[in-house]
């Protein structure tokens, strides 16, 4: 909020966070992991971890844009219990959701109900929140910072019985074509690990969506800049235009590390639209 006191001078940038895209992208990749894993969400128990700005904006349009779970677990990370209840109040009347919601603080333990959840959405950059031995197979997971990368890994590779991918990233249609310039100067200071690295842009479709709301920003008047909340309205158009644009949920990563399509065949086949929570 400095920042944006100081961007309000003339000719300086605007201040976004983006959250319209933001949540907008993860109730794209809700909806890219279901169709991968060949599961329906009326049939899930979706914890959400973490109901602040972005968690809250994420929950409203997956509420609005997609078919109902069959329970709904608040998680928040502060143990604000006031506020879980208006949100538990608002899903009620405003979404008309018919199923049960769990309302839960994160501290000074996780509880244990927690992990009775087959579909876990965390837009929180907090890290290590949540420990992945003690999600349930079959389990599968929006936003991976909540989680050990290592981890998160080893259980995938050893067990392959949970499916995760990042929320905030987006497929665009074409793919981004990027042009960098390496002085001459920096030759002897690159060498090739650092080469590699540079050099690695990974899928050239995809982009982060706080990067993609800056440039949608100078674009469409509904993807105006702004702070703090966003209105529910505000961010349905930016989902509708998301869509219009022909932008997806991404193929399922974290980092660097694509999920092997055998890997997640094999889920699908075990713990397809049959796979019930509370079995």
């Amino acid at each position: 909020r400095d920042v944006i006191d100081t961007a309000n001078q003339e000719n300086l940038p605007k201040i976004t966070t983006g959250h319209g895209i933001i949540a907008s992208a993860y109730t794209l990749n809700v909806e890219k992991i279901l169709q991968k894993s060949g599961r329906q969400l009326k049939k899930e128990r979706i914890a959400y971890l973490d109901v602040s700005s972005l968690g809250l904006s994420t929950l409203r349009l997956i509420l609005h844009c997609l078919p109902h779970p069959e329970e709904i677990l608040l998680c928040d990370m502060y143990n604000r219990f006031e506020v879980l209840e208006e949100i538990r109040h608002e899903i009620s009347e405003k979404f008309e959701f018919q199923g049960n919601i769990r309302v839960m603080g994160l501290h000074p333990e996780i509880p244990s109900e927690l992990y009775e959840a087959t579909m876990i959405v965390c837009p929180t950059n907090v890290p290590d929140i949540l420990n992945i031995n003690h999600v349930k197979a079959g389990t599968i997971c929006i936003g991976t910072t909540c989680f050990s990368a290592k981890s998160l890994l080893t259980r995938f590779e050893r067990q392959g019985d949970i499916l995760f991918t990042v929320g905030g990233v987006l497929q665009l249609p074409e793919p981004v074509v990027d042009l960098a310039y390496r002085p001459h100067s920096m030759s002897g200071y690159l060498n090739s690990a650092v080469l590699e690295n540079f050099n690695s842009k990974g899928n050239a479709h995809d982009i982060p969506s706080c990067t993609l709301s800056s440039l949608l920003c100078s674009q469409f008047e509904q993807v105006l800049p702004s702070v703090g909340l966003v209105e529910h309205d505000i961010a349905l158009q930016q989902y509708e235009l998301l869509k219009k644009l022909r932008c997806q949920g991404v193929e399922l990563h974290t980092g660097s590390y694509v999920l092997p399509e055998e890997t997640i065949k094999n889920f699908r086949e075990k713990f397809n639209i049959d796979f019930h929570g509370h079995n």
